[in-house]
């Protein structure tokens, strides 16, 4: 993700997202430990035509956006244990929810001391949490979140519960959950909603969940 100058376009910032092409072929080809030919790599699904990543997000003091995490990175997922996040075929649906600042004074030098770089986001929710013991962890975020004033609301799926979740802006801390819906089946059983994005919206005081 990079940040530029709204006058100039000059480049301010950059972060490495973890969602990576590359890597997703590098870990199909690993999966495939008998030497057979691993499954083509669906491009259209898992990047181009996936609204679930690559939308932004921003209040003003922090951009948000949604990164994939590979299963094998995957905090809170201990061999044995299965969530929604991942499908009994292998198909693997973790991500969390990054925040990163706006402004380029807020951003971390690069270590060669080239152009400004966040190494670390302010916060993060979900798989690979900057919270100890994130209770999100394993929850799979539907689409960008909504910033309404100091809040940012976000929907999320876990046992195939859809609830709407408002997180404080500045720390990320959860104040609060709210079951929207019941999915009739799991989302990464369910590869047409996996990538279809559901983004909250907010008018005169109140938000519309779309599931």
């Amino acid at each position: 993700l990079s940040a530029l100058d709204l006058r100039t376009g000059e480049l301010r910032w950059q972060y490495r997202c973890a969602t990576s092409l590359a890597g997703e072929a590098a870990r199909r080809v690993a999966e495939n430990r008998d030497g057979s030919k691993p499954p083509p790599l669906d491009f259209d699904a898992h990047f181009s035509g996936n609204p679930v990543f690559g939308r932004l997000a921003a209040d003003g003091h922090r951009v948000y956006m949604l990164d994939r995490v590979d299963g094998e990175d995957a905090a809170g997922h201990s061999p044995g244990r299965r969530s929604d996040a991942h499908s009994s075929s292998g198909t693997r649906y973790p991500n969390r929810l990054v925040a990163l600042p706006v402004r380029r004074d807020e951003a971390q030098s690069a270590p060669s001391g080239g152009l400004p770089a966040v190494n670390e986001p302010l916060w993060t929710r979900g798989e690979r949490s900057s919270l100890r013991d994130d209770e999100l962890a394993g929850q799979v975020f539907l689409g960008r979140p909504l910033c309404v004033d100091d809040r940012v609301f976000i929907l999320s799926e876990a046992d195939r519960q859809i609830s709407l979740i408002a997180l404080e802006a500045a720390s990320g801390r959860t104040l609060w959950v709210q079951g929207v819906a019941l999915a009739k089946r799991p989302i990464a059983a369910d590869s047409l909603r996996a990538r279809t994005a559901c983004s909250p919206l907010y008018s005169q005081g109140t938000i519309v969940c779309p599931t």
